[in-house]
This record gives C-alpha cells, structure tokens and sequence, in this order.
C-alpha cells in the first residue's frame, strides 16, 4: 500500500458518512500478545519534544475545540472494555526520542491521572515494539 492508503481510507469513512457526525475514531496500532491486546496510539510531537510533551497538555488546547479529549476517552473506555492495555506513545520527525505512555487511570474530570513513562531513543524503541509480539 502507498504511504496516503490511511488518508484515502479516512477520506472513503468520510464521503460515505455524508456529513453525520459520528464520534469514531481510528486506532493507529492493535498488538495481540500472549497477556492480551495492547491498543497503540501514535502522538507526533511538532513544538515541544517528546521527552518534554504530555497528552493532558493538549487535552483541551483551544477554549472553543475540545481538543483530542474525545480521543483518549474513547480508546480508554475502549482499552476498558475489551481489557485492554492503552499505550500512547510521544515521537517526532526526527525518531530521535520516543515516549511510551502506558495510562493506568484516565477520567474526563482528571485526564490522565495516572501512567508509566518510558523515554527511548530509536533503537530501544524498534527492539521493544518488536518485542510486544
């Protein structure tokens, strides 16, 4: 597949729901491992770096938007569901730093409220996600 097949298939998701809106989301990464599901999802890192960047910082980022709220309750509430672990992880461009987020507890009222933090750097980050399988 090309590097837009993601972009063509949000764009399809898109065109069909005809403007409904639909609260859906899409989740970048699903690891099957032998404890279970481990949901992934990817936070790229523009002005602030990864080591440095939090998601509650971006949790209500405009006073009109609700900012990516909406995203990390529903993978939560999603991660809850199916038991689930829910790992964010921090990166930028460069792939220079990494920052995997696990959440353990993470409300509306309280964002993320408790987690684990790991920083890598890029080889550390490919042997671990290689060996999540």
């Amino acid at each position: 597949m090309g590097s837009g097949s993601d972009d063509d298939i949000k764009s399809i998701i898109i065109e069909a729901l005809d403007g409904n809106k639909t609260g859906g989301g899409d989740i970048d990464c699903l690891v099957r491992t032998k404890h279970g599901f481990i949901i992934i999802e990817f936070l790229r890192c523009i002005k602030i770096r990864p080591f440095e960047s939090h998601p509650n910082r971006y949790w209500d980022y405009v006073p009109d938007k609700i900012g990516n709220k909406n995203k990390f309750l529903a993978l939560w509430r999603l991660a809850q569901k199916t038991k689930s672990k829910l790992i964010l992880i921090n990166y930028e461009d460069s792939r220079e730093q990494f920052k995997i987020i696990e959440v353990l507890a993470l409300s509306d009222e309280k964002k993320i409220s408790d987690d684990i933090q790991t920083k890598m750097d890029r080889e550390t980050f490919h042997n671990w996600f290689r060996g999540l399988v």
